[in-house]
């Protein structure tokens, strides 16, 4: 969990802990365009007094907060870039969460923004997924492992500012696509991602599937052979939930606004449904990647 969602979290046990209020904190989801969008904080006690002291205590908590709510995005260079820069006395992997395009956020789950920063800088032990691409997963399973195809992978969906990456990649595994997850998400929940394949190009090992699912379990990377606590890199597609699984390996997580359906910054959503008063953005807080 990143700050400052980690520190009010703590605190939601602390004040449960000292007051015996049950109380929950919800950061909302910014694609909801209705009335109520946005966090809430709310609280369960047989005394109402206690209640409502507890919910107080905390809103004041998250409000206080406010500023340190827009977060660090970078753009897709611009964070390949930072990725190589810490990756040259890193020890754990280097994570680059392609935000916009979370499959979990309404994203297509295969734009190709960050894969070809990636490639473009060269990067070398690093694995992307998850690609939604069945046409081109078909394709790598019939023609089999140590195959070379030639294909237009992803960016399928018209996405503003994405376009397939068109290349030589070569099939290093098809497998079923069938799996059991174990990180804290998914965990026991039997995945099919079938078509499913490992593509190689350049320095980058792309995991192909043929259902649209964010990667935020290690097993979808571990099932076509690929451990992820032993890459340099690793560019995941989503926003938040991969980071119970993936965030304990990691030495540094970059957010990147790569093109893609979901926005990072609030103020790029087109609301109409919004209660008056309501701030899109943190006050002080600029946008932009």
């Amino acid at each position: 969990m990143r700050a400052p969602a980690d520190v009010i979290v703590a605190a939601v046990a602390d004040i449960e802990a000292e007051t015996g209020v049950l109380l929950t904190f919800a950061g909302g989801f910014p694609a909801a365009d209705i009335p109520d969008c946005g966090p809430s904080v709310y609280g369960y006690a047989s005394d109402q007094d206690a209640a409502e002291a507890a919910v107080n205590r905390l809103a004041e908590m998250v409000e206080a907060r406010e500023q340190d709510w827009g977060g660090d995005v970078l753009g897709p260079v611009a964070a390949v870039a930072e990725a190589m820069r810490l990756a040259v006395s890193a020890k754990r992997p280097i994570v680059l969460a392609d935000i916009q395009d979370n499959p979990g956020a309404g994203g297509t789950g295969d734009t190709m923004g960050l894969i070809k920063a990636m490639l473009d800088a060269g990067v070398e032990n690093a694995a992307a997924g998850l690609v939604f691409d069945p046409h081109v997963a078909t394709i790598a399973a019939r023609a089999g492992e140590g195959a070379e195809i030639s294909v237009a992978l992803g960016g399928k969906h018209d996405v503003p500012g994405d376009s397939p990456l068109t290349g030589n990649f070569k099939v290093i595994c098809a497998p079923s696509g069938r799996m059991i997850a174990s990180g804290p998400l998914y965990k026991g929940g039997r995945m099919d991602l079938h078509p499913m394949a490992r593509l190689r190009i350049g320095g980058i090992d792309i995991v192909v599937v043929g259902k649209r699912v964010q990667a935020a379990d290690q097993e979808f990377f571990r099932h076509v052979g690929i451990e992820p606590g032993a890459m340099r890199f690793l560019g995941i597609k989503s926003s938040a939930h991969f980071r119970g699984h993936f965030q304990p390996i990691a030495d540094a997580v970059l957010d990147v606004a790569s093109p893609g359906a979901m926005a990072a910054f609030p103020n790029a959503l087109p609301f109409t449904r919004l209660r008056a008063g309501v701030r899109v953005m943190p006050t002080g807080v600029n946008s932009g990647a």
